[in-house]
């Protein structure tokens, strides 16, 4: 919508903000938003070059996790705190990939 992100400004191709003060908790928080990207692409990675009942049921796991995400957001719509990216809802889906995939 043209306005400037009073909280920082998005970062490019994923819905990450990057808050105008950096210290070394706004890092560390960047870099655990970056996770799930990462995670997706060791899964896909894995999948490629395994190609086993494992990685197909990590990725069908992604996938209905992503789903759960998306019908979540839609039923109850929220704006993301502090953050200028256009997306709404929660939980976010990296929130969710990280806890899950940490009890599965």
């Amino acid at each position: 919508d043209g306005l400037a992100c009073p909280y920082g400004h998005k970062a490019p191709l994923v819905a990450v903000t990057i808050p105008a003060q950096l210290d070394v908790l706004n890092i560390l928080a960047i870099c655990y938003s970056f996770m799930p990207h990462v995670v997706i692409c060791i899964f896909l990675a894995r999948l490629v070059l395994m190609r086993s009942a494992r990685e197909i049921s990590w990725v069908i796991f992604s996938l209905m996790l992503g789903l759960t995400c998306d019908g979540i957001h839609r039923l109850y719509p929220q704006a993301r705190p502090r953050s200028c990216a256009p997306t709404c809802g929660f939980p976010p889906f990296h929130v969710a990939l990280v806890v899950a995939t940490s009890m599965f």
